[in-house]
């Protein structure tokens, strides 16, 4: 009885560790997360401000490129494009802010909502760009670090856990397909083996 409590008591403590360990990960990922926006947010806020203090006659376009960029690397597709939302607002109040006089009012949300379009094509040719990187970065990151391979099967594990045969890992993540062929050693083991299991030749 004695044993069992012990036991009980130290997968409690054992728990209580996990939950907070798994808290502590928890609580630096939302800050981190926190951190992104606001780096963000605070980069859209620094071009909008040059914007308006360079005035409308000198175009920082290419500025808004980089954090509706960062953006959607920091959190993919969505936040790209109510980032280029928000840029096509932070534009329309540096333009009016800047003084930019139009003869008439609504040439205003024509140039506005072409810059939202173009934004947003921004934020969509960033999330392909994105995508392309990690897929091709995907491969060297199965074959790098540690690989565990089965020392009774051969199996390799991926990153995930899962166990492929080796023929198979190297078709899913390399790109390879193999093909059966004999190495020289084995070969040469083979002929030896198939000329000492063969009968003698009676004369």
């Amino acid at each position: 009885m004695r044993q069992f409590r012990h036991l009980a008591s130290a997968v409690r403590r054992k728990r209580v560790r996990e939950l907070q360990t798994t808290a502590s990960h928890l609580s630096q990922e939302r800050f981190l997360q926190l951190l992104k926006g606001g780096l963000v947010a605070a980069l859209l806020g620094l071009v909008g401000y040059v914007d308006l203090v360079t005035g409308y006659e000198i175009s920082v376009f290419p500025l808004y490129v980089l954090p509706i960029s960062l953006a959607v690397l920091f959190f993919g597709v969505p936040a790209g494009v109510a980032a280029a939302g928000a840029a096509g607002l932070v534009w329309t109040w540096a333009d009016v802010a800047a003084g930019h006089a139009y003869s008439k009012p609504w040439i205003i949300y024509v140039n506005a909502g072409s810059r939202l379009v173009l934004f947003l094509f921004i934020a969509l040719a960033a999330g392909n760009m994105v995508t392309a990187l990690r897929r091709a970065r995907s491969p060297l990151r199965s074959f790098s670090g540690t690989l565990p391979v089965c020392a009774h099967c051969g199996k390799v594990a991926d990153h995930d856990g899962y166990w492929w045969e080796f023929r198979e890992f190297l078709r899913e993540f390399g790109g390879a397909v193999t093909q059966s062929k004999l190495c020289p050693d084995c070969a040469h083991e083979a002929y030896v083996a198939e000329e000492e299991s063969a009968p003698p030749i009676s004369g």
